[in-house]
Order: structure tokens, then sequence, then C-alpha cells
């Protein structure tokens, strides 16, 4: 973030309209932060842009950075977006996992974020290691029995850990019946 502020500093001041190496240097570097900074960097100038709006060239020198900004997080969620092979669906579902990682067991529950054919995207209830197996299970929400419930079963590798959760790349996946479980007496 400081890097940020501070490329646009340079050769004139934040506060001043910037454009050819100037502009080209502001968007190299929002090209190398991070989301949130980059999320960050655009609040920042939206407040800058208020506080002084009785200055057209202020107004003038934070349009331009917010638009930059704006360039930047939409080329990168057209990046994401075109990565995937399949589409991802958001829906919020309970589950059960277990695997290993580094030979030490996993075991827990969890919530799905989003889920397609290829990928799940869930909020795990421990931390799960990247390259870990697991094995999920995932209640459905659709009952193809009277007395039973569905679960779609998955068999994975956790690929990544962000904010959101933990994503998985599918290997197998396929439902099964599970008969509801007797009241105890």
């Amino acid at each position: 973030m400081r890097k940020l502020i501070t490329a646009s500093k340079e050769g004139g001041g934040f506060y001043t309209p910037i454009g050819g190496a100037r502009l080209t240097a502001l968007r190299s570097e929002l090209g190398r932060a991070k989301n949130w900074q980059v999320s960050r960097y655009l609040e920042l100038c939206q407040y800058f842009t208020e506080k002084w709006s009785h200055h057209p060239h202020v107004q003038s020198a934070f349009s331009i950075r917010k638009e930059a900004a704006h360039a930047e997080l939409e080329r990168r969620n057209r990046i994401e977006f075109e990565r995937r092979a399949s589409s991802r669906y958001a829906i919020s579902l309970n589950l059960h996992y277990e695997g290993v990682a580094g030979g030490r067991p996993l075991r827990g529950s969890g919530q799905t974020v989003n889920l397609s054919v290829d990928g799940l995207l869930f909020r795990p209830s421990e931390p799960i290691p990247v390259g870990s197996d697991l094995e999920i299970r995932v209640e459905w929400p659709v009952d193809h029995a009277p007395g039973a419930h569905s679960i779609l079963a998955i068999r994975g590798v956790a690929v990544c850990i962000s904010e959101e959760g933990c994503g998985v790349a599918i290997q197998q996946h396929h439902m099964e019946q599970a008969q509801p479980l007797e009241p105890l007496a």
C-alpha cells in the first residue's frame, strides 16, 4: 500500500494529475499489489475525491487513479473467470471431511462457499494444508428416496487456501443414499 501511494507521489505529488510514464508506473505497481491492497487504494482515492471535491485538479488526479485501480480489479476478475474450466455455483451446504496431510490425519466439518464439476471452495473448521488428500461428504439438499437423504461424496486435493476458505480440485465425485439415523430409545 505504501508503495502505491509513494508511486503516486513521485514527480508531482499525490494530488496532481498524472499521465504518461507516471501512469504507467502506477498501473505496474497496481499489477504487483494484492487484491486487498488495490481495493484499499481505491477506497483512499474515493475518500480524497470527496474530501477535495472543491479542487478540480485534485478531482482529476484521483479520478485517473480510481480508473486505474478499477481497471486492475476488472482485469483480475476476468483472468480468474477465464481460468476456471467450468462454472461455479454459490451454494451453502454442510459438509464433513477426512484426509491426510504429511502423514497427519485430518477430520472436521465445514460449509461450502461454491461448487463446480471440477472444484469446491469451502470454509473448514480447522486449517487444511495445501496438497492434502481429502474425502468430503456434502449433505445434499434433495432426497432421492423417502426416508433417506443424499450425500455428494467427493475425493480431491486441497489446492489453495485463502480468506474465503479451502479450494479443492475434485478428482472424483458421486451421489450416495444415506439412511437416516434411528433415534435413541
